[in-house]
């Protein structure tokens, strides 16, 4: 992980808006469609734990990997049933072919070696287990207007850090996974609605989308 990001997530009293925003209702239905009630599943860089408890609610046991131990001390204090577990992505304190399934929403853009990060998320993986990953995309028209409205993430946040289509599929190729859906989050800004059409667009043009979505199996 980036030293200008873990430097971000510990003097910021709510990095990215994550306490305000907690959880997107829409976004937690599309991962839970997804993963289901798959068994044990890991939430990679799961940060407060939003997500991981409704993994949780949801009827799976999840252990919430995070590598700052300030998320994790004020996840605990949030969700103090959640299993929280201090630790880097790209060296998981998790036994090989030990999860049903693997959340890794917002990580991988900070992550320095992105093959051997997906390579680690694989490891542990047992077969057939499942990949949902979640990322923004470098080839959506919208970041450039988020950039400019954004301030709080200045020096983090760098579009030439998100990833395309393109590059997801082929990373998780390499990594001998096999790619069950690759689709657009929404065809529109995150506080803008069109009518109800943004997740039919982002499905339809998902090379343009704010978020990308990929599944793919061990």
């Amino acid at each position: 992980m980036r030293s200008d990001v873990r430097k971000y997530i510990e003097r910021d009293k709510d990095p990215w808006g994550l306490l305000k925003i907690m959880v997107a209702e829409e976004r937690k239905r599309e991962i839970i469609r997804r993963i289901g009630h798959a068994g044990t599943v890991i939430d990679v860089g799961g940060g407060f734990g939003f997500y991981s408890d409704a993994l949780r609610a949801a009827g799976n046991h999840v252990i919430c990997i995070d590598f700052s131990s300030r998320m994790i001390r004020d996840g605990k204090k949030i969700f103090p049933s959640l299993n929280f577990v201090l630790g880097d992505g790209s060296r998981m304190p998790i036994k090989s072919s030990s999860a049903d399934a693997i959340l890794c929403m917002g990580t991988m853009i900070y992550v320095k070696d992105r093959e051997a990060f997906v390579k680690e998320m694989v490891r542990c993986l047992k077969p057939c287990g499942k990949l949902l990953l979640i990322e923004r995309n470098r080839n959506s028209p919208l970041h450039r207007i988020v950039s400019r409205l954004k301030t709080n993430e200045k020096g983090v946040d760098d579009m030439n850090s998100f990833l395309t289509l393109k590059e997801i599929r082929d990373i998780l190729k390499k990594s001998g996974l096999k790619i069950k859906e690759i689709s657009g989050d929404r065809l529109s800004l995150p506080f803008a609605k069109l009518g109800g059409m943004e997740k039919m667009l982002g499905s339809i043009f998902p090379q343009a989308s704010y978020f990308l979505i990929a599944l793919a199996e061990k």
